[in-house]
């Protein structure tokens, strides 16, 4: 198994992707290129960066995967926000996603600061190869065991 794995925020992230396609599923066949591309991307990338960061050598390094994967998460909001308006999403859909996109967006926000994230002075000294790199030992809320 991979640390990354263990990350309830991770394994949320992954729920927010299969959720994601099977929504953009019914979406226009003219839009397969344009928005459901675009919201496929910045779903999987939310998880994909996430795991990316777990194989970082420090704090910072993981901080930057962690940054990355809350601006997808931001993306992701906003354009599911114009699938409501383009009525390629129904308002239940929406809701759904809306709440689920917000709850890793918590999540990751909170693994990010259990390790130093934004707008703080972050260590580049190397993750300590006992703990930190072992990503389960960051925060017995944000890891399911």
């Amino acid at each position: 198994m991979y640390r990354f794995e263990k990350l309830i925020g991770w394994q949320r992230a992954m729920d927010l992707v299969v959720e994601v396609y099977r929504a953009t599923k019914s979406f226009p066949a003219d839009e397969r290129f344009g928005l459901t591309s675009q919201i496929r991307r910045a779903s999987t990338s939310i998880a994909l960066n996430i795991a990316e960061g777990c194989a970082a050598r420090s704090r910072k390094e993981f901080a930057q995967f962690l940054s990355v994967s809350l601006r997808s998460q931001y993306e992701l909001a906003a354009a599911i926000r114009i699938a409501l308006r383009l009525a390629y999403l129904d308002q239940p859909g929406f809701d759904e996603l809306d709440k689920r996109t917000a709850e890793v967006g918590r999540l990751v926000q909170g693994l990010s600061d259990s390790i130093g994230g934004e707008g703080r002075s972050i260590s580049d000294a190397p993750l300590d190869p006992e703990v930190e790199a072992d990503v389960s030992a960051l925060s017995s809320i944000l890891i399911r065991p």
